[in-house]
């Protein structure tokens, strides 16, 4: 007498890209993985920008009178950007204002930091106008220069003034 026997195999049905293994939990494709190392630098900022160039010019007093002061607040605007903490903005005279004349500055300060409200008169020494800036990025920030005059001011031809503002550690 023949026998037979019959072995019913089913197979499961796949989706496209499933996977199937055998003697496991489900795993994902193994692949392969490579790391690379990057190298960067951060450069140290500290930055200040001028803009604006201002015309301050005297009035003639009246007889016996002392000259009036000039003004100007809205012209000169600068910016500032620094990654550093505790850094001061200072100004100098490049030269000496002549015999007579005295050109004073106010400094808006950038948020955190504490500019000068009252005008400081200028001189060839660099002095603070600007202190605790730290981290920062700031523009359209105010200057005001003032230029008074006392009567032994003399008249000039084609007279300048040039400041040199400097960001710095302080």
């Amino acid at each position: 007498m023949k026998t037979s026997t019959f072995f019913k195999i089913a197979a499961p049905v796949l989706a496209a890209g499933s996977l199937m293994l055998s003697g496991g939990p489900a795993m994902a494709d193994a692949g392969s993985s490579s790391s690379v190392l990057i190298s960067y630098s951060v450069p140290t900022i500290a930055e200040i920008a001028m803009t604006g160039s201002p015309t301050l010019t005297l009035l003639v007093p009246a007889a016996g009178a002392v000259s009036t002061a000039v003004s100007d607040t809205s012209t000169v605007t600068y910016a500032v950007t620094t990654n550093l903490t505790s850094q001061k903005i200072t100004a100098a005279l490049a030269s000496a204002m002549p015999t007579g004349l005295t050109l004073s500055i106010t400094a808006a300060a950038p948020t955190g930091a504490t500019g000068t409200t009252t005008a400081l008169a200028l001189t060839t020494t660099p002095q603070s106008i600007v202190t605790g800036i730290a981290n920062v990025n700031a523009s359209s920030l105010a200057m005001g220069l003032t230029l008074a005059s006392d009567a032994t001011a003399v008249p000039a031809t084609s007279p300048t003034a040039t400041v040199d503002f400097t960001i710095t550690s302080g």
